[in-house]
């Protein structure tokens, strides 16, 4: 309950600060964020099944198994979004042309997207690795101190500096933002590489 109200009201404080920008900040963001929610259709399914199939093993005492599985299907996360990040990229110029906006705003939201396409690997692992492997271990405290510390102690800091004090270009402060995803993946996989997730829920 913790972790989703402070990631709550972390979203909210992105909001106001984006706010603050400028409605082309906003626009931008949107558009990006409706594809990005595509992505995490797909990937949302993954960290579901690296649940089921790292838990069950954990349940069973299957330590090795259960690391292996892990191991497994975060490769498979970050190849199946570099496939994914590759296509966005590729239909990056066929997608800014659903929208109706001027093409000062297409060019802003072409490159976010694009942007979008290259975080995808890191973004999608650091899903699959936080809501798949350590939570099926049962260890949702590292899990909220990765998410919270990384949204609270870089993304909102970095994008308030660079966007409201720094007055950054669009493109850069969303480049800004995607610091928080690299920072999160460095503290998530050392802490999957410590093992302690390795842990019978169930008994």
């Amino acid at each position: 309950i913790v972790n989703e109200f402070l990631w709550s009201l972390g979203i909210t404080m992105y909001s106001l600060v984006m706010a603050r920008m400028g409605t082309e900040f906003i626009a931008a963001r949107n558009i990006s964020s409706t594809i990005e929610n595509f992505g995490f259709v797909i990937f949302g399914g993954l960290a579901s099944a690296t649940v089921v199939m790292v838990g069950a093993e954990l349940g069973r005492n299957n330590f090795t198994q259960a690391k292996y599985n892990a191991k497994k299907l975060l490769q498979l996360t970050v190849m199946t979004a570099v496939v994914t990040g590759l296509i966005i990229i590729l239909l990056s110029r066929i997608i800014v042309n659903f929208y109706n906006i001027d093409q000062g705003l297409k060019n802003i939201v072409l490159t976010i997207i694009i942007i979008v396409g290259i975080s995808q690997p890191i973004k999608m692992f650091n899903a699959v690795n936080i809501v798949g492997v350590l939570r099926s271990g049962g260890d949702t405290r590292a899990a909220m101190i990765i998410e919270i510390a990384s949204l609270w102690g870089v993304g909102i800091p970095l994008v308030a500096v660079t966007g409201l004090v720094l007055k950054w270009p669009l493109t850069l402060v969303y480049v800004a933002m995607m610091i928080e995803e690299l920072f999160k993946a460095i503290l998530g996989v050392r802490r999957t590489l410590t093992w302690k997730w390795l842990k019978n829920v169930v008994d």
